[in-house]
């Protein structure tokens, strides 16, 4: 362990980021795995367009993530050319306000599960969804916004210690 001669107090602060909402979908069509890219790049520019004059692309996130694909590293593995049978496909959005986060997930399970691709056969739905209703309100997300040592002299005055007698 290393040990400084100078005295610091850890500094720790989190900030509200918006509030998240999620839904939950299932992908078994081979076709519509090899084409996540492609679907995940129109179901962006969709809600793009849907949202322009309500919220920039700055005010909000939409994440996806792929389960028994790359869901957990989110990196893709070029190792195999085999793709699994089906995925848990995840959509994340978060905004600014519950109400606008619920909006953007919304558009944005609405848009891929009917979302065209190459060599779609099959217009009833990309996603099956085990829930209903499928989205869920996951609330405030807070991110780490001070991470830092502050040197002091010493501690006794930004610490004051007082003894009461009950």
């Amino acid at each position: 362990m290393i040990y400084s001669s100078k005295k610091t107090i850890k500094l720790e602060g989190a900030e509200l980021k918006g509030y998240r909402s999620i839904t939950i979908g299932g992908i078994r069509d081979p076709i519509a795995i090899m084409n996540l890219d492609k679907i995940e790049e129109e179901v962006r520019k969709s809600i793009d367009r849907s949202l322009r004059g309500i919220l920039s692309q700055s005010e909000y996130s939409l994440h996806f993530l792929r389960y028994g694909l790359d869901g957990v590293t989110n990196l893709i593995k070029k190792q195999s050319k085999l793709l699994p049978e089906e995925i848990a496909f995840v959509i994340e959005s978060i905004a600014p306000t519950q109400e606008l986060a619920d909006t953007v997930l919304s558009l944005a399970r609405s848009t891929a599960l009917h979302q065209s691709f190459p060599h779609r056969k099959t217009t009833a739905g990309n996603l099956a969804f085990p829930f209903s209703p499928s989205d869920f309100q996951g609330g405030p997300v807070y991110e780490f916004s001070i991470y830092h040592l502050m040197k002091i002299e010493e501690t006794s005055s930004l610490f004051p210690v007082t003894f009461e007698e009950i």
